[in-house]
This record gives C-alpha cells, structure tokens and sequence, in this order.
C-alpha cells in the first residue's frame, strides 16, 4: 500500500509542469481572445491542438487579426519556469534549466543546441487578411526566466519583448496583449 501511495506522489509531481502549461494556455486564450475582441478584431486558430503548439512544429499556431495587423503567432512552450532561453542569431537555440535544493546548494544544466524550424508563417491564411501587414510572433509562453539574444559568440544581451531575432519578433503574452489592444 504505501508503494502505490509513494508511486502516485511521484507521479503528481512529475506532472506538475504539465498541468502548469494547461492552466497558462487556457489563460492564455482567453486573455488573447478578449483583448482582439476588445481591439475590434478576432483569434484564429490554424489547426486543433493550436493550444498546445509543439516547438518541432514548423506551421504558426494561430494569428490575432485586427483592424490593420495581422499577426501570426507560433508558441514556444517552456515547461520549467527556472529557465532561461538562449537564440543565436544563426537560428539555433537552448535552454539553460537553474535548479537548487537549499539556499546554497544548485546549478545550472544545459540542453544541447538545437535548430529552430523554418517556420511558416502564412499557413492557413485567413480569408480577408492579404492586404494587412504580418507580424511574425513566437510566444514564450508559459514564460522563462530570461531571453538572451546571442549575436556573437562573446557577445550575449538580454532580449525583450518585442526583439526581432532570426526573423521572428518574440514576445511575452502581456506584451503580445498590449500589442492586439493597440497600445
């Protein structure tokens, strides 16, 4: 009995991350669909599972269009909230995990690098939105700790919300928000 009892502990903890990102992406939705409402305009998704967007998924996700923007967004999903993302200008990307167990006892782990997809951002293209200008959006979402924009091989800064990197602007749900509201 306190096998089963154990082994179910450790099975709620090793989902935990993964009920976090349901809980963020149907947030998620719904602050993005009341604020292309609110700005006039509407969400549109470009397949079924858009809400959980994969990172080796070369096709966007889903775009917000409004009155004079479309924007076509691809989410990035970041399961550990003690991370942070590392692009490289070259189009290739890791992830850097901190982890502690004490005040005084952690480290760092990084994953190998790997390469970002081409993305197509014009798949599935809604029916009236050839003339609007596009905005290609990738979505850290849920967010990381840190963006760090590699331009050279010493040279690393801190990356933003709004940043152009490999072709793409990145954002944050609140800035892709403040965006579809027109602020």
């Amino acid at each position: 009995m306190f096998w089963i009892i154990f082994a179910g502990i450790l099975l709620f903890l090793a989902s935990l991350p993964f009920l976090r990102l349901i809980f963020k992406r149907i947030l998620m939705a719904l602050k993005l669909s009341a604020a292309a409402k609110k700005a006039g305009g509407r969400l549109i998704p470009t397949h079924f599972f858009w809400l959980f967007g994969k990172r080796r998924g070369n096709t966007c996700d889903f775009y917000i269009e409004t009155a004079n923007k479309l924007i076509s967004v691809k989410l990035f999903t970041m399961l550990r909230k003690q991370s942070d993302l590392h692009i490289f200008c070259q189009g290739s990307y890791y992830v850097q995990h901190s982890f502690s167990f004490w005040l005084w006892i952690g480290g760092t782990h990084e994953t190998k690098p790997k390469q970002f997809p081409v993305y197509n951002f014009m798949y599935a293209l809604p029916k009236g939105a050839e003339g609007k200008p596009l905005y290609p959006t990738l979505l850290v979402h849920p967010a990381c700790l840190e963006i760090k924009k590699h331009i050279d091989i010493n040279d690393t800064v801190t990356a933003y919300a709004g940043d152009l990197i490999c072709g793409m602007y990145v954002q944050s749900l609140a800035g892709l928000t403040k965006i579809c509201k027109g602020i």
